[in-house]
């Protein structure tokens, strides 16, 4: 599966990867349950704006307090779900999340690929967080790791496209733009300086 892995460590993985998608179907919290589900299932073709049809029907809209990307990201899983009646299903794009960042770990630094197996995929609180509490922020923290990623590469456009769609899921990830921002500033001055040279 993965050229830093040995045979046995590929086996493991499988493994954790199995058991967080009988997590993911084992568990669900009252947040996807009772907030964020019937949210998205609102939407129909009468009313495409979820956050309006819960205003005009005195619902609470403080229900779903996410960005109009986290809405598109997460409509055609609860559209699915609602079909074959399964809420879990909304879990699908955090597993994916998940396994997103555990590969640009890998990536970035991957003589760590144990510490980063031990320390981050089998993380007690991320695995809680993120497959039991059904809590969707691992989403737009996928999508800064994907930017951050692309800045490593030198890909800048690439970068502040997956930056803008990480806020674009919720703003709090703007806190990582000053530490974009000194990155870009640092090796943008010693490539100047190495020119200049």
């Amino acid at each position: 599966m993965l050229k830093s892995f040995s045979k046995e460590s590929n086996w493991k993985l499988i493994f954790f990867i199995f058991l967080k998608l009988v997590l993911l179907f084992i568990f669900s919290s009252q947040y996807n349950r009772d907030l964020f589900y019937p949210f998205l299932t609102s939407i129909s073709l009468e009313s495409l704006n979820p956050w309006q049809f819960y205003l005009e029907n005195n619902l609470n809209p403080d229900s779903f307090p996410y960005h109009g990307l986290m809405l598109l990201i997460l409509a055609p899983f609860a559209f699915i779900g609602e079909l074959i009646g399964g809420a879990y299903l909304l879990k699908i794009p955090l597993f994916l999340s998940d396994l997103i960042i555990f590969f640009i770990l890998l990536r970035l630094f991957p003589e760590k690929h144990k510490n980063i197996l031990l320390f981050y995929f089998l993380n007690p609180i991320i695995i809680y967080a993120t497959y039991i509490h059904s809590q969707l922020d691992i989403i737009p923290t996928a999508l800064i790791f994907i930017s951050v990623y692309q800045l490593t590469q030198e890909n800048l456009r690439k970068s502040a496209i997956f930056f803008g769609l990480a806020m674009a899921t919720k703003l709090h990830v703007i806190i990582a733009f000053p530490l974009i921002l000194f990155y870009l500033f640092k090796n943008l001055v010693s490539k100047v300086l190495l020119f200049m040279v």
